[in-house]
């Protein structure tokens, strides 16, 4: 198994001896450990905000969501009633053109077609 020297160097980093020469009660180390549990703080804090944050993104897009579906709905509905009262006048009423009623009424967002076309 390598040693912790084998395992830096292959890393690229050297490793920090924690503890001081002289014990673990020097003024140096007290000092290094309350840094370190600030930074560890600091960062554990700030990942939990970001994760909040994130959260808070996804509800809200969750929420945009459910809107535009039922905006969906409603216009889907409204474009059966609209093909219904158009079918029913179409066929009782004089058209002095052609139209092709299985382009008028497909569902599709491109226009390539003219449906009135002669």
């Amino acid at each position: 198994m390598p040693s912790n020297k084998e395992n830096a160097s292959r890393s690229g980093r050297r490793r920090v001896q924690l503890g001081p020469l002289d014990g673990e009660n020097s003024e140096d180390y007290k000092i290094r450990r309350m840094k370190n549990n600030e930074a560890v703080r600091k960062s554990r804090d700030k990942s939990k905000k970001k994760t909040e944050e994130t959260l808070q993104k996804v509800n809200a897009l969750k929420t945009e969501n459910c809107k535009l579906e039922e905006k969906i709905r409603v216009y889907k509905k409204q474009l059966s009633d609209l093909k219904s009262i158009f079918l029913s006048h179409a066929g009782s009423a004089e058209i002095g053109q052609k139209i092709d009623f299985d382009t008028l009424l497909q569902d599709s967002d491109s226009e390539t077609e003219d449906p009135l076309a002669i």
